[in-house]
């Protein structure tokens, strides 16, 4: 059903998306007030950054750190994927527990123009802390640093906030699989 992969990363690639995340000049977070539709807590909001949007480039180069993680995931599973969505998404802590923000789904098929293809989700953690993803089906994924979380993108899933940090980072990445 997914996979839950530590390390996924080497360190030096791992590092170099920390680094990229410092440069003020490309990363430019947008405030998200409502996370999902079923959302419904004033401190059910996030602030992200769009790499990709709907196989588009949002600027300049900005495929390159989804891509090299969608290729070596890609290359763990001996397929082909073609980048969707991806963003960073990024969450504060304000609320002082661990609070589900809503269940939902990264891709609903009713409104993908490929009803058959088979999209899936990425989410690689960048910082240990107590947030987690939890599944519909009752499943906990521990946000842990380095660790990559994949699913299929039409289940439901929310975020769980976190307590145990100032914020709380994951890189959000949507792919559809590649029929040869």
């Amino acid at each position: 059903m997914f996979d839950i992969l530590d390390n996924f990363l080497p360190e030096e690639d791992f590092n170099s998306i920390l680094e990229s995340l410092q440069d003020t000049n490309i990363i430019k977070w947008g405030f998200v007030p409502q996370l999902n539709p079923n959302a419904k807590d004033e401190h059910d909001f996030q602030f992200t950054h769009n790499y990709f949007q709907y196989y588009k480039e949002q600027y300049e180069n900005s495929h390159k750190i989804p891509m090299m993680i969608l290729k070596r995931y890609a290359n763990m599973k001996r397929k082909r994927y073609a980048l969707n969505r991806a963003r960073v998404n990024l969450f504060i802590n304000t609320s002082g527990k661990n609070k589900p923000m809503g269940f939902h789904r990264d891709i609903e098929k009713d409104f993908e123009p490929e009803k058959d293809a088979f999209f899936g989700t990425l989410l690689l953690y960048l910082e240990d802390s107590d947030g987690y993803t939890e599944m519909k089906t009752g499943e906990k994924i521990e946000s842990k640093r380095n660790r990559l979380f994949a699913f299929n993108a039409e289940l439901e899933h929310q975020t769980v906030s976190h307590t145990s940090c100032l914020f709380r980072r994951n890189i959000n990445i949507n792919f559809k699989e590649l029929n040869d």
